[in-house]
């Protein structure tokens, strides 16, 4: 858990929030930034996208590109590592039918995790219509 948000966002006609950029604070001194929203023009389309920068490579990911996923290691060459098929959404879907059918799975992510996903979501909310940094320690 980061010990607090600092966010800024785009509050609709709605009053809810369309595109939002988080600063994720860790006392470590991570640097963790995510944006997301929805206010672009018809024809762009869906994108999802990431960069981790690690201490050894940078990960690439880009739902636009092909190849998706690109690894830099800091010494040699680039290259696209082999993942399995499909998507999280794909994915994440058969999770659910399995478990609706009886299949015994391990558990992904815990009650817990999501109380944790939502204090979050509710700390950057706080953080865009206050204009604060909100703590979540």
């Amino acid at each position: 858990m980061p010990q607090g948000v600092f966010s800024r966002g785009v509050i609709g006609h709605s009053e809810k929030i369309d595109h939002i950029a988080t600063h994720y604070v860790y006392d470590d001194g991570k640097a963790i930034v995510a944006e997301g929203g929805w206010l672009m023009a018809d024809g762009f389309g869906f994108e999802m996208s990431f960069n981790l920068v690690l201490e050894k490579a940078t990960l690439c990911y880009d739902s636009t590109r092909d190849p998706m996923f690109r690894l830099c290691p800091a010494q040699g060459e680039p290259f696209t590592p082999e993942v399995p098929s499909g998507d999280g959404y794909a994915g994440e879907i058969d999770y659910f039918l399995k478990k609706l059918t009886g299949v015994s799975l391990p558990p992904i992510t815990t009650v817990e995790n999501s109380r944790e996903s939502v204090r979050i979501v509710l700390a950057e909310t706080e953080s865009v219509r206050t204009g604060n940094l909100v703590k979540l320690d």
